[in-house]
């Protein structure tokens, strides 16, 4: 019975081993990723990005809200105030 539990503990012991080599493996690739990603021109690049991003995105929309303002303005073109409104502001000339 002694030899049993002898082996089992050196089979534990191995396996102890493994995982410790596995978790530092694991951690040495953490470590180089933390140091990239906090890396200067990193954070330059993703500046960059986002502002491109956000550029980019706020066209988008505000193409999208000047589309629909002009459709409803259009629709509304034979209430009087509307009418003058629009010739006031001299956005005929833009929206049609």
């Amino acid at each position: 019975m002694p030899e049993e539990i002898k082996n089992d503990l050196e089979k534990m012991e191995e396996s102890l081993e493994q995982s410790a080599e596995k978790l530092s493996d694991n951690l040495e690739v953490l470590s180089e990723n933390i140091e990239r990603s906090n890396s200067k021109k990193q954070s330059f690049l993703k500046g960059i990005y986002m502002g491109v991003g956000t550029a980019i995105g706020a066209s988008i929309i505000a193409a999208a809200i000047i589309a629909i303002l002009s459709g409803v303005l259009n629709s509304f073109d034979d209430i009087g105030f509307v009418r003058s409104f629009t010739d006031w502001l001299e956005v005929k000339g833009i929206i049609k």
